[in-house]
């Protein structure tokens, strides 16, 4: 879930799951997320992913545990429609391969900007405004390293100055909200970085 979530995939994992045409979504946590330093965090994103998205978890210890899950879930899954013949009843049929590529191939015209947008707003306490405010003026998770992080001079990543010199930049962003505009804000700015280039920046 953490190495998802660090590497831009997990806003992604979840738009697919939720297109996929099941009504029931398992969403796969390998690992102790308990003995990582963003336990925290991690243990937010599941909450997330049971009450705001609807996914069921399924957690193993492990990549030999996750293998005997799948084994054991393709035998039950076997097992289940051996003794199923003849056509599924109307609106029980599972999704085919070809209607599975189509949905794939359909997803392919998201932008990097789309998905950088999903990411951002899949960040608990974010949401689309302030996701759309961080979009329009950096783009692309590039432009957002080397402009809102980096910033004009360059300067290192690590340092608590550069940490506090980017959330600056994000908190002033402006929120277009109908007749009246707000910005972004220090602590949804600081949830990003925090997200994003996982630091503990409080």
């Amino acid at each position: 879930l953490i190495v998802s979530i660090r590497s831009q995939r997990y806003g992604m994992q979840k738009h697919l799951l939720k297109r996929s045409g099941y009504s029931r979504v398992m969403y796969l946590i390998e690992g102790d997320i308990d003995a990582h330093n963003n336990a925290q965090y991690a243990r937010n994103a599941c909450v997330h992913l049971q009450l705001n998205d609807g996914f069921t978890l399924l957690r193993t210890a492990g990549i030999n545990d996750t293998l005997r899950t799948y084994k054991n879930l393709s035998k039950y899954v076997e097992e289940l429609y051996s003794q199923f013949v003849g056509p599924a009843p109307p609106g029980s049929e599972c999704v085919t391969m070809g209607a599975l590529k189509s949905l794939l191939q359909s997803e392919r015209t998201l932008t990097v900007q789309d998905m950088f947008k999903l990411q951002l707003q899949h960040i608990p306490g974010i949401g689309k405004q302030a996701a759309e405010a961080v979009v329009r003026n950096f783009p692309t998770p590039m432009r957002f390293w080397r402009e809102a992080v980096l910033g004009p001079l360059g300067k290192r990543p690590e340092t608590a100055e550069t940490m506090h010199a980017a959330a600056k930049r994000l908190k002033t962003l402006p929120i277009n909200q109908g007749l009246r505009t707000t910005v972004v804000g220090e602590t949804k700015a600081k949830k990003i970085l925090n997200c994003l280039l996982n630091v503990n920046f409080t």
